[in-house]
């Protein structure tokens, strides 16, 4: 006669052999403990899905998710990130200081207009300030010449140790208000020390000798698979600081280059020498990874920066663009706002 017990679950099973009682009490305890914990645990939220980030947005309604996908491929379709498309209740009392610093900096004259977009990557929040304002990205447009780069190293393995010859200088290329090193006219360099050149210490004759190794298409592409406008040549790109974001977003995330090259794209950004904006307005113990940007015309000036902060707790990015007369003072504003941002993520997480 087959004994059916001997297939039955341990705790149903456990009710047809001798054991001590307190095995059985036991038993109980750690299945009720264990029930209350998945009835009241909080859930996981999915892309897509109205989980805690979703519905966490200024109007208390339900949120949807941005997920921009890569195109291009047969058979996948990649995410390169994942954004409710509602702003932060969380951060609405930050997005009010903010506003308050624009206004009192305006008001003395310090900016004409300022955008600032602000996201907390651990809890895929966000808010942006004055989104409709958009500004002339200047070396910001430096980013997406090193994302190019990078992708195309991935179909050609050893892009990046080609060397070239700098020419003389161009001078013709805009003088920048915030100089560095610069390549050496008839010197050697490889495509990996020109990307350091451009990112790190903005140089424009490294930018240029790239620039002028690359086709329009291999360019172009890099804005429209970021879903933004392909710029065009000789004249003015606007962009708002959120928009511009979307690159940091996706290199932070890994969603567009490999693991390697969004770590080593970081790397490269990590190293920047411009220390009179974001920078200066964080603990100079916290790691930043950024790119300043500048632009003029006539009395008009412009002065942004995008950047990741690697706080401790909770790793954010902050772009800010500014307009104004005077660049100094514009530096002055991005470490204000930065430092305002820089205290109250501290707090929040």
């Amino acid at each position: 006669m087959v004994d059916y017990t001997l297939y039955l679950p341990p705790m149903l099973n456990l009710f047809s052999t001798r054991v001590p009682v307190y095995y059985v009490i036991l038993g109980v305890i750690l299945s009720a403990f264990l029930s209350y914990t998945l009835l009241h645990s909080r859930p996981v939220a999915l892309p897509g899905s109205a989980g805690p980030s979703a519905s966490a947005n200024l109007n208390g309604s339900v949120c949807s998710y941005n997920l921009p996908r890569l195109a291009g491929y047969h058979f996948v379709h990649p995410l390169m990130f994942a954004e409710p498309n509602c702003e932060s209740e969380k951060y609405a009392p930050l997005k009010e200081r903010i506003q308050q610093e624009i206004e009192s900096l305006r008001g003395e004259g310090v900016i004409t207009d300022a955008s600032v977009y602000v996201c907390d990557f651990d809890e895929e929040a966000w808010i942006s300030i004055n989104e409709q304002e958009k500004f002339s990205p200047g070396s910001l447009l430096k980013v997406p010449v090193l994302i190019t780069y990078l992708r195309m190293s991935e179909e050609t393995p050893r892009l990046l140790d080609q060397r070239l010859i700098a020419p003389g200088h161009d001078n013709s290329l805009p003088v920048p208000e915030y100089k560095s090193k610069s390549i050496v006219p008839g010197q050697g360099y490889t495509i990996r020390e020109l990307l350091r050149y451009m990112i790190a210490y903005s140089d424009n004759d490294a930018t240029n000798l790239l620039m002028s190794r690359l086709t329009d298409a291999e360019y172009l592409k890099t804005f429209t698979d970021f879903g933004l406008p392909a710029p065009e040549k000789g004249k003015v790109y606007p962009v708002s600081a959120k928009a511009f974001s979307v690159y940091m977003n996706v290199l932070y995330d890994g969603g567009y280059l490999t693991f390697a090259n969004s770590d080593y794209a970081i790397s490269l950004l990590s190293q920047s020498e411009f220390t009179e904006g974001i920078v200066k307005g964080v603990p100079e113990t916290v790691k930043v990874a950024h790119k300043y940007g500048e632009w003029g015309e006539g009395d008009s000036r412009e002065l942004h920066e995008t950047a990741i902060i690697y706080m401790n707790r909770s790793p954010y990015l902050l772009t800010i663009m500014t307009r104004g007369h005077d660049t100094q003072k514009l530096s002055e504003a991005l470490s204000s706002i930065s430092k305002i941002t820089y205290d109250d993520m501290e707090r929040n997480n």
